[in-house]
């Protein structure tokens, strides 16, 4: 077994480097955090800004309550997430990173009034649909 680090981000080093051989490489790209250069943020992401469903520095949940945690991200304008002065390029990146685990971001992360990133995409792409 591993410890728990106070950082998560040394958390998920030590967890990583528990692994051996390729599972090693799986887990260091799956709790990678994401480079600026070359990337675009999430499509679905940029489409929520652009509806007005999110809105720039917005302010995003995600609880475990089991935990007694929860994360907090912020919403840029180009869409991307930021936390713990980290840009994701997609929810689930963020998500992972936040409880160190495997996450479905766009279920994980929810705004103040309880609503999750999956419910505002599936209105944003019924509101597409119309147009």
């Amino acid at each position: 077994m591993y410890r728990y680090a106070a950082r998560p981000e040394v958390h998920l080093v030590s967890r990583c480097a528990a692994r051996a051989g390729s599972h090693a490489n799986q887990c260091a790209r799956l709790h990678r955090p994401s480079s600026s250069v070359g990337r675009k943020p999430a499509e679905d992401m940029q489409l929520l800004l652009r509806l007005g469903l999110l809105k720039p520095s917005q302010v995003l949940r995600f609880p475990q309550p089991r935990k007694g945690l929860t994360h907090k991200a912020i919403v840029e304008s180009d869409g991307t997430l930021r936390f713990q002065n980290t840009r994701y390029h997609s929810p689930t990146g963020a998500a992972n990173a936040a409880a160190g685990t495997s996450n479905n971001g766009w279920l994980a992360w929810r705004l103040a009034d309880g609503r999750n990133l999956d419910a505002l995409r599936a209105k944003a792409r019924k509101e597409m649909k119309r147009k």
